[in-house]
C-alpha cells in the first residue's frame, strides 16, 4: 500500500492553477492580504520583535529575502521565520472554522521566501498557497481533537506540514522528493500547546520556527535526503503519536474536488478566537438593550472545554500575552470600548480601573450546551444580570469573517491599513493592494515582495 507522504505528494501535483475555480483564488489572494496585514501589526507592536529578529541576526549569516515591513533582510529560511513569528504574535492570523489550526502565518511567509528566490509567478505563488492550506487543513481536522487533548499545538504541526507542501511546490520538487520533504517535516515538526498556557510570548516564535522547519525539509529533500517511509501512519507515526487510530486515507480523501482554503475565518480582533463569540454577543447585548456598565451586577460566559482551559482562567491581566488569552477582559473591553483593538493591549488600557472591575464581574463556566456542539459549532452563552432584577442572555455562534459570515476584499483592505499605518503610508498601502489583486498576471513576484518589505 502507498504510503500516506506519497500519496499526498501524488495529489499535489495533480493541481494545476487551471484546475482552481475562481471563488478559490479569490480566497488565496484574500488569505495573502489577511496574513500580510497580521505580519505587518505583529512588526509594529509585538514587544519581541526587535529581540527575535537581533538575535536571529546574530547567529545566522544574512541573506536576500525580505522581512514584511522591514528594510533589513534576513536568509531565506530565517526569514520565513520571522515573518511567520510576526504573522501569529498578535493573535490577528486566520484560522480553520472547526480545527483549531492557524495555517496561513506558516504557509504565506514560506510561499513568499521561496517564491522571491525562485521568481515565481503570481500563479504558481496562489496554487502554492492553496495546497498548503489544503493539506494543513487536511491533517487538523482528521486528528483533532486529540491533537490538542494531547498537548500537541496544531497550528504549528499541522501547519508546518501544509507549508512543507507550499515549498515543495515552488521549489518543484517531483513526487519521490515531495513524499521525502513531508516525511523530514514529520519527524521534525513539533509544538506543545504548553505555550498557550504558561508562554504566551513564545508562542508565535513556536509556529515559526515551523516555518523554517518547511523550508529546510523541503531544500533537504531536494538534495537527496530520504525520510521515514512511514513518517505519518507508521506505529511510532506522527499521527499515532500525536492523535489516535487517524484513517490516513481520509487525509487524502476528495483532494483537488474541493479546496480546504474556502474554509477559512479571518479574525478581526487581536485576541484568541475563542473569546470572539464573548465579544461580538456582549457588543450585540448592549445595542440591543441599551443598558449602562453601571448597571451591571454580574455577568456569566459559558464555554466549552477547550475554550475554558485557553481563555477562562486569567482576570485582571498585566501583560498584552495574557490579554489576549482572558475572555474576562475580553467582555470588560467591549462593553467598554464597544470592540476590540491593538490599543486594548496596551499596558495603561490594561490599567483603566473601569475596565478592571467589569472584568471582576465576569464569571466563565464550561456549558454543557455550548460543549455539546463544539467543535462543529464554537461558541458562547451569555448571560448579563441587571441591578434592577434583569436577566439577559444570548447564545452566539456564527461570527463575522467566519466562512457562514465572510467579510470580503474591503473589510480585509481595512484590517491592513489599521496594521500598516506605522509601515506603510496610504500610497503604499494602495500600490500593494493593487498588486494583490491582481497578482496573478505577474510573471515574478518580486515587484509586490519589494513593495511588501519597504525597499521600494
Amino acid at each position: 500500500m502507498e504510503s500516506l507522504a506519497g500519496s499526498l505528494a501524488k495529489n499535489i501535483s495533480n493541481v494545476a492553477y487551471e484546475s482552481l475555480p475562481d471563488a478559490t483564488i479569490q480566497r488565496a489572494k484574500e488569505r495573502i492580504l489577511d496574513i500580510v496585514a497580521a505580519i505587518l501589526a505583529g512588526a509594529s507592536a509585538w514587544d519581541y520583535t526587535d529581540t527575535l529578529t537581533h538575535t536571529l541576526s546574530s547567529v545566522f549569516p544574512t541573506g536576500d529575502a525580505t522581512l514584511f515591513g522591514q528594510k533589513e533582510k534576513q536568509s531565506l529560511p530565517v526569514a520565513a521565520m520571522i515573518n511567520a513569528s510576526l504573522g501569529h504574535s498578535l493573535e490577528l492570523d486566520d484560522g480553520h472554522k472547526n480545527a483549531g489550526v492557524h495555517a496561513g502565518t506558516v504557509v504565506i511567509p514560506v510561499a513568499f521566501a521561496l517564491g522571491e528566490a525562485m521568481h515565481v509567478s503570481g500563479k504558481k505563488l496562489l496554487t502554492a498557497i492553496t495546497i498548503g492550506y489544503d493539506v494543513a487543513y487536511r491533517f487538523a481536522t482528521n486528528m483533532s481533537p486529540l491533537l490538542i487533548q494531547k498537548g500537541f499545538h496544531p497550528s504549528a504541526i499541522c501547519g508546518g506540514v501544509g507549508a512543507t507542501a507550499t515549498a515543495g511546490m515552488l521549489l518543484s520538487l517531483n513526487d519521490s522528493q515531495m513524499a521525502n520533504a513531508l516525511a523530514l517535516c514529520a519527524i521534525q515538526v513539533a509544538g506543545l500547546m504548553e505555550a498557550t498556557q504558561s508562554g504566551q510570548a513564545s508562542k508565535s516564535v513556536m509556529v515559526g520556527h515551523s516555518a523554517l522547519t518547511a523550508v529546510l525539509s523541503a531544500y533537504c529533500a531536494k538534495g537527496g535526503i530520504p525520510g521515514p517511509t512511514l513518517a505519518f501512519e507508521g506505529k511510532a507515526g506522527l499521527l499515532q503519536a500525536m492523535s489516535t487510530d487517524v484513517n490516513a486515507r481520509k487525509i487524502t480523501e476528495g483532494f483537488g474536488e474541493r479546496f480546504l482554503i474556502e474554509d477559512t475565518y479571518v479574525k478581526l480582533y487581536p485576541t484568541c478566537r475563542h473569546t470572539h463569540a464573548a465579544i461580538e454577543g456582549i457588543i450585540a447585548m448592549k445595542n440591543e438593550h441599551g443598558f449602562r456598565n453601571s448597571d451591571i451586577d454580574a455577568i456569566t460566559v459559558g464555554t466549552f472545554p477547550i475554550a475554558f482551559t485557553l481563555t477562562g482562567k486569567i482576570h485582571r491581566p498585566t501583560t498584552s500575552q495574557d490579554a489576549q488569552f482572558s475572555l474576562a477582559y475580553c467582555v470588560a473591553t467591549a462593553l467598554l470600548t464597544g470592540g476590540f483593538g491593538m490599543k486594548d493591549l496596551e499596558v495603561q488600557s490594561l490599567n483603566i480601573p473601569e475596565r478592571q472591575e467589569l472584568d471582576r464581574k465576569v464569571d466563565v463556566y464550561i456549558d454543557d450546551d455550548i460543549s455539546a456542539v463544539f467543535p462543529e459549532k464554537r461558541g458562547a452563552l451569555l448571560k448579563i444580570r441587571l441591578t434592577d432584577g434583569r436577566v439577559l442572555q444570548k447564545s452566539v455562534f456564527t461570527l463575522k469573517g467566519s466562512p457562514d459570515m465572510p467579510v470580503g476584499w474591503e473589510d480585509l483592505l481595512v484590517k491592513f491599513r489599521n496594521s500598516s499605518g506605522s509601515r506603510f503610508d496610504d500610497a503604499n498601502v494602495k500600490a500593494i493592494a493593487e498588486s494583490l489583486a491582481h497578482v496573478e498576471s505577474l510573471e515574478d513576484i518580486t515587484p509586490l515582495v519589494c513593495l511588501l518589505g519597504s525597499t521600494c
